[in-house]
C-alpha cells in the first residue's frame, strides 16, 4: 500500500482512459495534498454518439455489447497506418473490463465537471486528433482549462497522428517525451 505520507517528494501520476479517470479523483481529494503533476490523456468528458449507443445498452440491460470490430478500431485506435495492426488483435476489451471499472468510465462526463473544480495540482492533457472514444479536438481542450480554475497550471495538447491508446502509436515517442518534459518543469 503506498504511504503519501512517507518522505518529502511529492508523487506524480500519469495516467490514460479509465487510469486517468481515478488520477483526477485522486487529486481533487484532500487526501492527496501531497500529490505533485499529473498528466492524464483519454478521460472521457463527453462521449460521442457511437460510444453513447454502448453505454445506453450497457445501463438499460447490464449487458456489454461487443459491437462491430471495425468500429471499435476506429474508435479506439484510429487511422489505419498510424499504428500497429499487433496491438489491435483482441480489440474487444469490453469484456475484460470489471463491471464497475466501467460503469464508473460510463459515469465520468457527470462526475468528472466537479471534482475538476477542485483540482489545484499541475495538470497536462493531452487528447487524441482522432479520438472517437470520447470528444475531443481543440474545442474539448478549452472546455479542459476552463473545467479546472484551481489548478496550479494546465497544461493541453493535441496529439497529431493518434487515436484513444496514444501509447501504441507511431507517435507513442512524441507524447512519453511531452508527458517526460512536463514532470521534469514540475512545480
Amino acid at each position: 500500500m503506498l504511504d503519501i505520507h512517507a518522505g518529502e517528494r511529492p508523487i506524480f501520476l500519469i495516467d490514460h482512459s479509465m487510469g486517468a479517470i481515478l488520477t483526477l479523483r485522486m487529486a481533487a481529494h484532500p487526501l492527496w495534498e501531497r500529490l505533485g503533476d499529473i498528466d492524464v490523456a483519454g478521460v472521457p468528458l463527453q462521449y460521442g454518439p457511437e460510444m453513447k449507443a454502448v453505454i445506453d445498452h450497457y445501463f438499460a440491460t447490464g449487458e456489454r455489447t461487443k459491437g462491430d470490430v471495425n468500429t471499435l478500431r476506429a474508435m479506439f485506435y484510429g487511422p489505419d497506418g498510424s499504428y500497429n495492426p499487433a496491438y489491435t488483435v483482441e480489440i474487444n476489451r469490453l469484456h475484460t473490463v470489471p463491471a464497475l471499472e466501467l460503469a464508473d468510465a460510463f459515469r465520468a462526463p457527470s462526475v468528472l465537471p466537479s471534482l475538476m473544480m477542485q483540482i489545484k495540482v499541475p495538470v497536462q492533457w493531452t487528447i487524441a486528433e482522432h479520438e472517437r472514444s470520447s470528444i475531443g479536438g481543440h474545442a474539448m481542450l478549452d472546455r479542459v482549462t476552463k473545467s479546472l480554475p484551481s489548478a496550479k497550471r494546465v497544461l493541453t495538447h493535441l496529439q497529431i497522428n493518434s487515436g484513444h491508446n496514444i501509447s501504441v502509436h507511431h507517435v507513442a515517442r512524441a507524447y512519453h517525451t511531452s508527458v517526460c518534459l512536463f514532470l521534469k518543469n514540475a512545480d
